[in-house]
């Protein structure tokens, strides 16, 4: 899909921008928002210093899991008891699955690594080694066996590896890409199979990725909604560099950091962080492990319009998720916009006055993700809020 990006300078936004909007394409830098950080978030519990998350669904009930390594070395699996849309992480389970504790300050990672329909498990630590454990259960059922050390002729061989495993030249493989204390991104070509993974030559901050700060850990996702996979990298500072991808699905090619992007704000060193849809509404949320806590940053996607009609901060709706009321501030919304609440399937479900605006009752909508949409002639605005 192009980048709207065009589009967002003129007049004419038509009703393509409208459908095109809930499927999540909007420009990187004004369409992705980040709200500020929510601590231990949906039940979480710290169990460990620098837990690492992971989501994946690894019980086969179609929401995401979360799975951790941690400081000392345990694994950490936080079954999800709650919905697609609304998250509740029960208590974690230690070493389950057959799990041996493994390297200490270690990063996971899934993936599928012998296509057998399940998701298998590769661990980066101070070591300086990648160690593998292969699911040899199902996908509603798994059980991991004994690590292997730096299979498929993995060997980054650099201390403090955290790995994503992603298809980064779109050849229906997993490669690999990890960060690493002091010597950057690091990635590793799949020359293999989907089903029988090879991993190629080590290289070193591939496709134009730089960095000059440590301790990288990067996380990644189609983040400006244009068919490829950009990265957002945290680090020791702390801050998050965020790398687009201005190459091709097939040919990458990374743009230089921006720092912080999305309103993304941190305060605490060493984040690691993992994008995932939390609230299943289209978006890529993230969650960070840190030192002592977990953090949530929602990602609320808040504005696609043109020029600066709206000051977009006063349209941050609160509380966000919401079960009876939402707030936002209308002063600066025109007495002739048209406003109405839609649903994820873009029907029309209620229509607002201005004198309702302000605040909303919400005691009549069934929990789900939603949508007000302001219109003012051809200028429109969507704000994101989720009724639970």
């Amino acid at each position: 899909m192009k980048k709207i990006s065009h589009f967002i300078g003129s007049i004419k936004i038509k009703s393509l921008l409208f459908y095109l909007f809930f499927w999540g394409a909007a420009n990187a830098l004004s369409g992705q928002v980040f709200l500020n950080p929510v601590a231990n978030p949906f039940s979480l519990k710290v169990s460990d210093m620098r837990q690492t998350p992971c989501f994946v669904d690894l019980d086969g009930d179609h929401d995401v899991d979360m799975f951790t390594g941690s400081a000392s070395g345990i694994f950490y699996y936080y079954q999800n008891s709650g919905t697609q849309n609304i998250a509740k992480f029960m208590n974690p389970l230690l070493n389950p699955f057959s799990l041996k504790t493994a390297g200490a300050y270690s990063r996971i990672v899934f993936g599928d690594l012998d296509q057998d329909g399940d998701f298998d498990l590769l661990l980066g630590s101070e070591r300086g080694d990648l160690e593998y454990f292969q699911n040899t259960g199902t996908p509603t059922a798994p059980k991991f066996a004994n690590a292997v050390i730096n299979p498929f002729s993995l060997n980054p061989n650099r201390k403090y590896m955290t790995p994503i495993l992603l298809d980064l030249d779109y050849d229906a493989d997993l490669d690999l890409i990890a960060g690493t204390e002091t010597n950057g991104i690091v990635f590793q070509e799949n020359i293999g199979t989907a089903k029988v993974p090879k991993f190629g030559d080590v290289i070193f901050n591939p496709f134009f990725i730089e960095s000059a700060e440590t301790d990288l850990v990067p996380t990644a996702a189609d983040l400006d909604n244009d068919g490829d996979l950009d990265l957002l990298v945290a680090n020791q500072s702390p801050s998050f560099e965020y790398f687009e991808n201005n190459g091709t699905k097939f040919m990458p090619a990374f743009l230089p950091p921006i720092i912080n992007p999305f309103s993304i704000k941190t305060n605490t060193g060493d984040p690691a962080p993992f994008l995932v849809d939390l609230d299943h509404d289209g978006d890529f949320d993230f969650m960070t492990g840190q030192t002592a806590k977990f953090n949530y940053y929602q990602n609320t996607q808040i504005l696609i319009a043109t020029q600066s009609f709206w000051n977009t901060n006063a349209l941050v709706p609160f509380p966000n998720p919401a079960s009876y009321q939402i707030n936002l501030n209308a002063f600066d919304v025109s007495n002739d916009a048209l406003l109405g609440i839609y649903n994820m399937n873009q029907a029309l479900v209620r229509e607002l006055k201005m004198d309702q605006f302000e605040n909303i009752i919400l005691s009549e909508l069934p929990a789900g993700v939603y949508y007000i949409k302001l219109k003012h002639y051809h200028q429109v605005c969507f704000i994101k809020f989720i009724k639970i």
